[in-house]
């Protein structure tokens, strides 16, 4: 598993870092001083894992934490601190673990062991998705979509469409029934509109309406205004 440290004691990064590579599972792919070069690693690395000191310059380590659940939010976070009384907001942030300094190696095993469960429940939810598929029909064939494929969905009128990065689907599906039986990487947006979170990347306002930008597809979605909060919460816990 890939992993980063963001730590702005030297000594205290050494230690961990001796500490990790004791560990043939795990490969430390960079470090940081400071919150802003955290984000930096994180957009340019994609690390599975992120050790991240709490009280760092420039940036908290609480803070980066929390922009870091936008760009990987399938980050795993271990959160390092010298004060117990931040517990109770690190488990708030979703934080994997918690440890507090200095840091004993019998403790770190048992943070690097959930760490290594978490991962291997991803696995197997990842691969399981993969493997399902989403039978569409349409007035004139049948076609057997994987879930994975799919990019984003659109009512029209009592139909959809269902679009992929290879084609739009025109459907007899009815949409209300087609989010019913949509994995958690799907979200609705608004009214006529489903999206496959891995391939929203960009929102944008435009008056009184939300557009979402999609990878692969010359085509936007609209984004209710009431949905914005509920979308970075949804987006934050899956």
């Amino acid at each position: 598993m890939s992993a980063v440290i963001a730590e702005d004691c030297n000594e205290s990064r050494d230690i961990l870092k001796q500490f990790l590579e004791m560990d043939s599972d795990l490969d430390i792919i960079g470090e940081a001083n400071n919150g802003e070069e955290l984000l930096e690693l994180l957009f340019n690395r994609r690390p599975m894992v992120a050790f991240v000191d709490i009280d760092m310059p420039k940036m908290t380590g609480f803070d980066a934490v929390a922009m870091a659940s936008k760009i990987s939010p399938q980050l795993q976070v271990i959160l390092i601190t010298g004060h117990k009384d931040y517990a109770i907001k690190a488990f708030e942030i979703n934080a994997t673990d918690f440890l507090v300094k200095p840091i004993e190696r019998s403790r770190l095993l048992v943070s690097l062991q959930r760490i290594k469960e978490n991962a291997k429940k991803a696995r197997i939810s990842e691969v399981q998705e993969k493997k399902d598929k989403i039978i569409l029909k349409s007035e004139k064939s049948i076609f057997m979509i994987p879930y994975q494929d799919i990019i984003c969905i659109e009512r029209i009128g009592r139909k959809s469409e269902v679009w992929t990065k290879e084609r739009k689907i025109d459907t007899v599906e009815n949409f209300t029934e087609l989010m019913s039986n949509l994995p958690n990487r799907f979200f609705q947006t608004h009214r006529s509109f489903i999206v496959n979170l891995d391939y929203l990347y960009k929102i944008t306002k435009s008056g009184d309406t939300n557009i979402g930008y999609l990878k692969h597809i010359d085509k936007t979605i609209h984004i209710s205004k009431n949905k914005i909060m509920e979308l970075q919460k949804y987006h934050e816990n899956i």
